[in-house]
């Protein structure tokens, strides 16, 4: 059995304009779920690789930044996060 793992990592805090955190967290969002997503149809398209996984590395953002983006990806168990602040 062979698994592809994906590794996203962000080391800045997660902003946009006038400072706006949930922005910049849901624009993260989006795309750990587009990656996750071509990991997926990935395994779906490529017989050598049975699961995949994502893992998500996060650094720099308060702890309800963090809370907002794994709330966001709590349904996507292929989708494993990481935080440090």
């Amino acid at each position: 059995m062979f698994y592809g793992i994906e590794f996203m990592y962000s080391r800045d805090p997660l902003t946009v304009k006038n400072n706006d955190k949930e922005q910049g967290a849901d624009r993260f969002v989006e795309k750990v779920l587009q990656d996750a997503n071509k990991l997926k149809a990935s395994v779906d398209y490529h017989e050598f690789m049975d699961q995949a996984k994502m893992l998500v590395f996060l650094k720099g953002n308060d702890s309800t930044t963090n809370s907002f983006i794994e709330e966001k990806l709590a349904d996507r168990n292929d989708v494993i996060t990481c935080f440090a602040e």
